[in-house]
């Protein structure tokens, strides 16, 4: 019992620090690979969208869901 105990707490501590690591690496790969950007003005002016009559999906009603028939019981 003890040595399966030891096996299993060993197991979950390398699970542990192997998750820990590869945070660690995508964290430097986000890093090495970010480039800075310069700064943008923002749009003062939206983009002109019109708006269209065709419906979306909250103008449907959802097919009702069949409920089973009751079983009498003996």
């Amino acid at each position: 019992m003890k040595h399966s105990l030891a096996l299993i707490s060993v197991f979950f501590l390398l699970l542990i620090v192997a998750l820990v690591l590869t945070t660690a690496q995508q964290t430097y790969k986000g890093e090495a690979t970010t480039t800075t950007t310069p700064w943008r003005s923002p749009r003062l002016t939206p983009a002109p969208r019109t708006p269209t009559l065709v419906p979306g999906w909250w103008n449907e009603i959802p097919t009702p869901v069949p409920l089973p028939s009751p079983i009498p019981r003996k």
